[in-house]
């Protein structure tokens, strides 16, 4: 697409300067829809015609200049790996890397392991006795139970946690907490009154009790366990921000000090919360500052929190966890993962 060209289009000295491993390279003025005025829709107008005539592998969500770089990562990947199996003399950090993969790769194995890999994760989900034991679990950063981002997993659960440069200070680094907790990708899948989103809905549901059934749970208590972990989603997601409102940068540049914080939110136990991702509730001998950004939702999500029975919170953090370690699983529950977060929610065949 023509804002990914025009990003690409990095000046080189000559010495440095080669073909282009992907062609075309450049401005695309090929790509752009004279029919549509830029005042109008911009990305249209630059984008129109490629969005016309783009064709999404049936194996894949998206196209364009991103698939075609995955897919020659892809390539040197697989010849790196090659290349380790085929030497004797591996550096310890060679032998880790081959026996990973060898271990990914080992179908008969993990279909012989079935859960184990997550069993421990699983019963101290199911130990859980408190929200603070929950708020605890949900900001462990080895779980990964903030979901899924461009960048890798995110931390944190209820209020997914990054650590970002200050947008109004960029010599500094913060704490920067954001509305999270939705298992479907924003608040309009749950919230908007549409026929293909409902049928979403509805996948979802049928989702997460399979997700329970495949954790041992009876098929008809799993029905059940799940519309209540559904129904705290749809209450996290109505006192959400809408999308527009997440994209207003002063509305959503919030800075704090934790003690702050507790005073704005004071149904969620902070810190706890922070205390479990390791970082220090302190910087340079002060409170620690940390950037809110969809500040009018903390409350009512904080409450929520509270609100919530402990036995509710294991559910909804057991099926996070499976989906968030799905693809080291045995084949039905990556088939079961894949059906819905790949074909149903992207497309993907």
């Amino acid at each position: 697409m023509l804002c990914l060209a025009l990003a690409a289009t990095v000046l080189l000295p000559a010495s440095s300067q080669a073909a282009p491993m992907i062609e075309p390279w450049g401005l695309h003025l090929e790509y752009i829809d004279r029919s549509v005025k830029p005042g109008d829709d911009f990305y249209e107008f630059a984008n129109g015609l490629w969005t016309k005539q783009a064709e999404i592998p049936a194996d894949r969500s998206y196209s364009g200049a991103w698939l075609d770089s995955n897919l020659r990562s892809d390539e040197r990947l697989r010849a790196i790996v090659a290349e380790l199996h085929g030497r004797a003399d591996l550096t310890a950090e060679g032998v880790k890397l081959r026996d990973l993969y060898d271990a990914y790769m080992d179908s008969v194995r993990i279909e012989a392991d079935g859960l184990k890999p997550i069993e421990n994760d699983l019963a101290a989900i199911a130990a859980l006795k408190t929200h603070e034991d929950v708020a605890r679990t949900m900001c462990q950063p080895t779980l990964r139970l903030g979901g899924r981002w461009w960048g890798g997993p995110a931390l944190g659960g209820l209020f997914t946690i990054w650590i970002v440069p200050d947008d109004k200070d960029p010599n500094r680094y913060v704490l920067e907490f954001r509305q999270g907790g939705l298992g479907l990708p924003d608040r309009e899948y749950y919230l908007r009154e549409d026929k293909e989103l409902e049928e979403t809905r509805e996948a979802y549901k049928k989702y997460l009790a399979g997700t329970l059934v495949a954790l041992g749970v009876d098929k008809a208590d799993a029905a059940r366990r799940a519309a209540a972990v559904y129904a705290l989603e749809h209450e996290i997601a109505a006192a959400q921000w809408s999308g527009e409102e997440a994209r207003d940068v002063d509305k959503a540049y919030n800075p704090m000090t934790i003690p702050e914080l507790k005073s704005l939110a004071p149904d969620y136990p902070w810190e706890a919360a922070i205390t479990a991702l390791g970082v220090s509730l302190k910087a340079g001998g002060a409170d620690r500052i940390v950037l809110i950004r969809e500040k009018s939702a903390f409350p009512p999500i904080a409450k929520q929190f509270a609100k919530t029975p402990i036995p509710v919170w294991r559910d909804y953090l057991s099926v996070r966890l499976v989906h968030a370690f799905a693809d080291y699983l045995p084949r039905d529950i990556q088939d079961a993962d894949f059906a819905f977060f790949g074909r149903t929610l992207q497309g993907s065949a």
